[in-house]
């Protein structure tokens, strides 16, 4: 009997509809925006518009630094099941994220026209760019509370909240800039306001989780230069990422501008607007993800982050595939979507979309970048994260001003091959030196000397069986004497026993580790939440089993996360 990818799966997916709805929320409104912008007021004003991208992508760079790193870290200490570390990082990265979006909001006052000609160098599209930047940095700290606390209130068990909050904040981002562009005439600054409105909306409602006793606590005192230290370290490639897709953004837009002209810029907006609706499924796997296998990583189950991470990336292989396919066979309805109707634009824009569309594609490698800061393999991430928007930024403005028998879209795609072929190496020496990883994740295969680690169905002839196992495990390769293997297995049964009586689970996870004369035992199942811990109420039928468990492991710790019961003991051989 081995591990089944059941219960990791089921976690990834419980987040993953949350995720992507969050996520196409936001996109959503995003591609709403764009479409209201150029039917409204022209394409002009949509490529206005998206010359600020930078600006925004680098706020959220900067939030990522921080919120990324600190709920990257949440999770490991809530699955290590440390509730005071967990919420001294959250306290920690909160301070900075409030001191980041006040500064972030006088930025107007400080560099506001700097700023608007180092973004634009096209003087048709200057006023608008001009009028939507302005009123964007008056929105910093409600975009980067609202972008930190979507980190971590996922984390901490509450994704569907995070996609309550989005949603709600899109239908009133679409309907204020509906009103404010069509009724109101207002025009880009009318959808800047909108859009900060609808930020501040989904802060307030995300609040509301922190209401509850058991969720993360923040304490203006719970501030660490330690804990600052690390989560920078933990998030700065996810960071140095999303920053540097800024800088793609800006060096990408002032090619097109300089060698393709107004037209050029709006095919370049188009791509760019059909990149970040890719989001949906590139942020949505990667926002399931992270905090699904930093919780197991936390756990000491690299067994688990293995599984999860093929899981995660199936999906975006299949997701992206299938939308890929649709920008290369219809990319002039695309174009037509977002109101290019001119023949010279609309020929640089079928181009564009068609090529560009294996580009988004290889996106989705991005999520390496988590992926291999979790087992510290800090350079590869660093590597991908630097290459990635870099990279394929270079080879477009190389191939637009060098041209040659190739459409300098290709660059994009060729840029992301490079980054490829330059961790491969890295990839295949660390695995040469280390066999015990997988391949390509370098995900360790064991974390302790003597590993049990199987799924068990909701059957009780089946929990018979594996208790057989467990107490040859420990009475034979871990070196227990039988009255050790038995009173750990007595805990196990009664635990599971409950699971499967009480909690109406469909299957548990069980997995015995043993390192040294150490051993921890984890239970995960998928039914009703049940606390081992409590005290039984009297004439209760499991209360004999309770207080056996309770006589046996006295360090019985009890999580539901995940919506899994998640029960966890260490003792001693």
């Amino acid at each position: 009997m081995i591990r089944s990818a059941k219960l990791v799966n089921k976690a990834f997916n419980g987040f993953l509809l949350a995720s992507v709805l969050t996520v196409l929320g936001s996109q959503a409104g995003a591609l709403i925006d764009a479409l209201m912008l150029s039917h409204f007021i022209g394409a002009d004003a949509m490529a206005g518009v998206n010359i600020t991208k930078p600006v925004t992508q680098l706020i959220f760079a900067l939030t990522c630094i921080v919120a990324q790193g600190g709920s990257m870290l949440t999770g490991m200490a809530i699955g290590n099941q440390d509730k005071r570390r967990a919420n001294g990082v959250f306290s920690t990265s909160f301070v900075v994220l409030f001191l980041m979006g006040l500064v972030g909001s006088m930025l107007p006052f400080v560099c506001g026209d700097g700023l608007v000609h180092l973004l634009c160098s096209e003087p048709t599209l200057m006023v608008h760019t001009s009028n939507y930047l302005y009123v964007q940095l008056f929105g910093a700290l409600p975009l980067i509370l609202m972008l930190s606390l979507m980190m971590y209130v996922a984390v901490d068990g509450a994704p569907k909240l995070v996609t309550k909050a989005t949603i709600v904040s899109e239908i009133t981002h679409v309907l204020l800039g509906y009103i404010f562009l069509r009724y109101l005439d207002l025009g880009v600054v009318g959808a800047a306001w909108a859009t900060n409105i609808s930020y501040s909306i989904a802060v307030v409602l995300m609040l509301t989780h922190f209401r509850q006793k058991e969720a993360l606590q923040f304490r203006l005192g719970g501030f660490s230069g330690a804990n600052l230290g690390k989560l920078l370290l933990m998030g700065l490639p996810m960071g140095i990422s999303t920053s540097l897709i800024a800088v793609r953004m800006l060096g990408a837009n002032h090619a097109a501008m300089t060698y393709m002209g107004a037209h050029g810029m709006e095919a370049m907006a188009v791509c760019a607007t059909l990149l970040s609706f890719s989001m949906i499924i590139i942020s949505g796997t990667i926002n399931s993800y992270t905090p699904v296998a930093t919780v197991l990583k936390g756990s000491d189950d690299n067994r688990g982050v293995a599984l999860v991470s093929r899981h995660a990336m199936a999906f975006m292989a299949i997701g992206l595939g299938v939308y890929v396919a649709l920008m290369v066979a219809f990319p002039g309805t695309f174009a037509s979507i977002f109101g290019i109707n001119d023949p010279e634009a609309m020929k640089i824009a079928r181009v564009g979309i068609a090529i560009h569309a294996f580009n988004i594609f290889m996106q989705g490698f991005c999520i390496l970048i988590p992926m291999y800061q979790i087992y510290s393999h800090k350079t590869l991430s660093l590597i991908v994260s630097a290459g990635q928007p870099l990279l394929p930024m270079a080879m477009f403005w190389l191939l637009c001003a060098h041209p040659c028998d190739i459409s300098p879209w290709w660059g994009f795609l060729i840029g992301q091959v490079m980054v490829l072929l330059i961790i491969a190496p890295y990839i295949l020496y660390k695995r040469f030196t280390d066999k015990s990883m997988i391949p390509f994740f370098l995900i360790p295969r064991k974390s302790a000397d003597h590993l049990f680690d199987v799924t068990v169905p909701a059957r009780v002839e089946e929990l018979d069986a594996t208790m057989k196992e467990t107490q040859q495990f420990l009475s034979g390769e871990c070196g227990a004497t039988p009255q050790e293997a038995v009173a750990i297995t007595v805990v196990i049964d009664e635990l599971a026993q409950n699971a499967i009586k009480h909690g109406t689970a469909s299957c548990i996870d069980l997995r015995v580790s043993v390192t040294g004369k150490q051993v921890k035992v984890m239970l995960h199942d998928d039914g009703r939440p049940f606390n081992p811990t409590l005290q039984p109420a009297s004439g209760d039928d499991k209360a004999i089993g309770l207080k056996i468990i309770q006589g046996l492991a006295t360090d019985l710790t009890y999580t539901h996360t995940f919506s899994q019961n998640v029960m966890s003991y260490t003792t001693t051989l």
